[in-house]
């Protein structure tokens, strides 16, 4: 071989290098793929998770996707996780932090999850601190829709066809959701004496927003609730509310004096 050839080789293989290292340093850094073959799933690390095909459980008191780890993000990928829809009522959800102490930092995103008839569980029940639902379509839940404790979010969801839509532990936000035929509160704060939870910029229809806990500093705002038989149920919390619209509800507010404030909202009987 010539000197040339043996100089152009070499530089050639000196080029490559930063392109070698990086498909390297690629490889196994993409999300775990979960697929019908793994359910039960139970994920025991943190890390980040993707559906590669729609699941189906068809055992009531089964559930779809345990997570017994904090600082887990699941992407659902436009896929459904679908429970036994009708049928006997059991204890399985679609997606739970593990019942024991709860987990934290969990995201479930971008998908449809329905159909599990839970007799103590929404269809995604996220218990711990700091957890966030975000761009789901959850339906077919007769217990409820979603649920996150302390601190969390629930933002960009369309949840229809249960009885409660989104459950809050107090000092958690549920933001720009949109609610339909549900027989209970679409959202329903929880907890006690925390306070300090968002709820904004909401679509009510059928049922309105109620605080339950004796919380305090709750706001209130922007949210749009129609054709229900009570508005805001404001009994229980010390909430600020303001800029609602609330038309053709049979009560419009139920506990509107002191400790809350009304800050100007539009009520249309």
């Amino acid at each position: 071989m010539s000197r040339l050839r043996l100089v152009g080789l070499v530089l050639g293989i000196v080029c490559l290098l930063p392109a070698l290292v990086w498909a390297q340093r690629g490889v196994g850094l993409g999300p775990k793929i979960l697929l019908q073959k793994d359910v039960p799933i139970t994920i025991t690390e943190p890390g980040s998770y993707q559906l590669g095909s729609n699941l189906k459980v068809t055992n009531p008191n089964v559930t779809a996707i345990t997570v017994a780890a904090d600082n887990v993000t699941i992407d659902l990928a436009g896929f459904t996780i679908e429970g036994p829809l009708a049928g006997e009522v059991g204890y399985g959800a679609g997606i739970m932090t593990s019942a024991s102490a709860g987990r934290s930092y969990v995201l479930v995103r971008n998908g449809v999850v329905r159909g599990f008839y839970g007799a103590a569980l929404p269809c995604v029940h996220l218990g711990g601190r700091g957890n966030r639902v975000e761009d789901l379509r959850v339906d077919n839940c007769p217990f409820g829709g979603i649920f996150v404790g302390t601190s969390g979010v629930v933002t960009r969801c369309q949840v229809s066809d249960t009885y409660v839509g989104i459950g809050l532990e107090t000092g958690s936000m549920a933001v720009d959701n949109v609610f339909y035929n549900t027989t209970g509160p679409t959202i329903n704060v929880s907890g006690e004496e925390r306070g300090g939870t968002t709820i904004k910029g909401n679509n009510c229809r059928q049922c309105g927003i109620c605080v339950s806990a004796k919380s305090l500093g709750n706001l209130i705002k922007g949210n749009v609730i129609t054709g229900c038989n009570t508005g805001l149920d404001l009994t229980n919390g010390a909430s600020f509310y303001e800029g609602n619209l609330l038309y053709g509800n049979f009560t419009p507010v139920v506990g509107g004096g002191s400790p809350n404030v009304d800050g100007g909202n539009v009520i249309v009987e």
